[in-house]
């Protein structure tokens, strides 16, 4: 499924929230930053500790991240997002002008030609759709009526579209999820999550998010000696986050 996020420019970068995101979707990480005045992108990533390191230097700047998934083409830097709109096609003056990251499956979009085989759905759909549109206009993504029809066209997938002066936008963005500090995700795999014994599901800040209408008991987790009901598929609950409240709390404590 991959995991997309946006992180307006003076917030802070959600490094749990990324760690679990990583965790989930574990086939490349990659992300670009900009000041306002030129894009740095980055990917490649196949280990947390090296895209975190790359990453925090750029503390306060705007930013999309993206954790891949493989649905299409070869798991490899090539294939990890964010993709130079601009640039994707040779053409050396668009190159750092405009990226994009994508979370979803495009199936529209696949190989044309043999040696493009290997290349993800998102690359092809950047290729022959987004870069027709950006050689056209640069900004065609404020153009209300495209934006529409490019979100219907791709579904339940999102687009998180970067300029290098700080100009973005974000497609389907009512189907992703935002919170307080400012960060947009474009799924639920940034959360790691916990079922109670009363079926409550409940987030690893100890925020109780609802009541779940079965309970899930079909495995068991041990933490701190203690048996438990089935995590969440995206990631189990380490217990790093802090002490949650009870009934939490008594098997989640903080290391």
């Amino acid at each position: 499924m991959c995991l997309l996020a946006y992180k307006p420019a003076g917030t802070e970068f959600d490094w749990t929230a990324y760690a679990a995101g990583f965790a989930s979707n574990p086939d490349g990480a990659g992300f670009a930053v900009t000041d306002g005045k030129g894009l740095t992108v980055e990917k490649g990533f196949f280990t947390f500790d090296e895209f975190r390191a790359a990453l925090e230097p750029h503390v306060g700047k705007q930013a999309m991240v993206h954790f891949r998934i493989t649905t299409h083409g070869e798991t490899n830097d090539v294939n990890c997002h964010p993709f130079d709109v601009g640039g994707i096609r040779g053409d050396e003056r668009g190159e750092g002008r405009l990226v994009v990251g994508h979370n979803g499956i495009i199936g529209a979009y696949q190989p044309r030609r043999e040696k493009d085989c290997g290349m993800s759905d998102t690359w092809h759909y950047t290729r022959n759709r987004l870069w027709p549109l950006w050689k056209d206009s640069e900004k065609f993504y404020h153009r209300d009526r495209l934006k529409s029809r490019l979100g219907k066209e791709i579904g339940w997938s999102k687009l998180v579209l970067l300029a290098a002066d700080g100009d973005h936008a974000i497609i389907n963005d009512h189907l992703g999820i935002r919170e307080k500090d400012g960060h947009w995700y474009s799924n639920s795999t940034y959360v790691k999550y916990a079922y109670d014994d009363w079926g409550y599901v409940w987030k690893a800040d100890g925020t109780k998010l609802y009541k779940a209408s079965t309970k899930r008991f079909t495995g068991s987790g041990v933490v701190q000696g203690e048996r438990f009901g089935e995590y969440d598929e995206y990631d189990e609950y380490d217990g790093n986050a802090g002490t949650l409240p009870d009934p939490l709390g008594r098997w989640a404590q903080q290391n």
